[in-house]
Formats: C-alpha cells, structure tokens, sequence
C-alpha cells in the first residue's frame, strides 16, 4: 500500500470538485488534476494527472515516447492554470 504524503491527505481532506489556482497545487510530489491552456488563445483541457517535480516543472503523464508512458516535463507550449485533487477511490 502507498503511504500518502501530507499534500495527498489534504487533497482528500478537501476534495469539494472544486477548480483552485495552480498557485496553490501541491509542490511535494503529490499527483492532481489540471486544467491546461495552450499557447492558442481560447484553447484547453484536462488533464487527469499532474505533478511538479523537485524543480518546480509540472510534469503530466501520457506517452513520452512511441512505446512508452512517463512523466512528460518539456511541455513549454502549455500552461496549467487549475486544479483540483484526485479524486478519492472507490
């Protein structure tokens, strides 16, 4: 079983669907839910997993290569703006 970190059991603490600015996203690791915008006005979406690495880059999972899923850090062209916690499971 994962130890949660203290970010993750505030998140649950305060999951009320709520969007908050990304100013205020956990910085230790922890994984949320943003909304990114792109460098084309009007353009965005979710996004179901983030997180901001030591550096503080936010970091979003999905294909990092043509066969391989990681953490992607390299993303200049889009801004997380929100988020919001993961949502508790089931």
């Amino acid at each position: 079983m994962k130890k949660e970190t203290t970010a993750e059991a505030e998140c649950v603490a305060s999951n009320d669907g709520l969007w908050r600015n990304i100013s205020s996203a956990p910085r230790d690791g922890a994984e949320f839910q943003a909304w990114v915008v792109t460098d084309e006005p009007g353009v965005g979406f979710w996004e179901p997993r983030c997180k901001f690495n030591e550096h503080g880059q936010i970091g979003m999972w999905g294909r990092v290569d043509y066969d391989e899923d990681g953490w992607d850090y390299g993303l200049n062209h889009l801004t997380a703006t929100h988020w919001m916690p993961q949502p508790t499971e089931p």
